[in-house]
């Protein structure tokens, strides 16, 4: 789990590489390569940079959005409301406990990474990460990094719990559990947002 880095640890590899790189072009004096490197290495920062969260409002009954990016859909259905949110390239990676929960169980269903194909396609391709616990239930659907989800046996709301960039998420309640308080279109902050409140 990531907690205060500067960098979420998924991006500490490509900073490496990035700062070898530079060295070795600043060494020979190839100055185009330093410039390129010097790009890189400030794209990755921005690509996995791990900022600290603080809720808008602190209260127990407050759950909170779970990521970065935009709410493209709420769906009821048989007792539950699930939301989802499309992860962008300039939205935080990071995936972040809405609600304190406990016994987490982690499933992966392997697929491939498509991106630049409809929604509907990319839902039955791609590879499906499910998050299960007592309070609420996450799937992201990754495009194009790698996703995963922490191996955590419980969480607190608003901790770092996974990593998603460029792609989907759902997360679904009880709708006997969540007041929601958001709606299509809703630009949201993971960690401090707040979804609604527990019924």
């Amino acid at each position: 789990m990531t907690r205060t880095q500067f960098l979420a640890k998924e991006g500490v590899k490509g900073i490496g590489i990035g700062i070898l790189i530079l060295v070795f072009a600043f060494i020979f004096e190839l100055e185009i390569v330093v410039f390129f490197a010097l790009f890189f290495l400030i794209v990755w920062a921005c690509i996995f940079r791990n900022p600290e969260r603080y809720p808008a409002e602190r209260s127990e009954n407050v759950v909170l959005a779970p990521c970065d990016g935009k709410i493209i859909d709420i769906q009821y259905q048989g007792g539950y409301i699930t939301i989802v949110v499309r992860i962008d390239w300039v939205n935080v990676g990071l995936i972040r406990a809405p609600y304190a929960t406990q016994n987490i169980e982690i499933k992966t269903s392997h697929g491939l990474k498509t991106t630049f194909l409809s929604s509907s396609i990319i839902e039955a391709m791609n590879t499906k990460i499910h998050f299960s616990s007592d309070k609420f239930d996450l799937m992201v659907i990754p495009e194009f990094f790698k996703s995963s989800f922490y191996a955590l046996t419980d969480a607190y709301a608003a901790d770092r719990i996974g990593f998603c960039k460029l792609g989907t998420l759902q997360v679904t309640f009880k709708d006997s559990f969540l007041d929601a308080r958001i709606n299509p279109g809703d630009e949201i902050k993971g960690g401090e947002t707040i979804l609604g409140y527990v019924k």
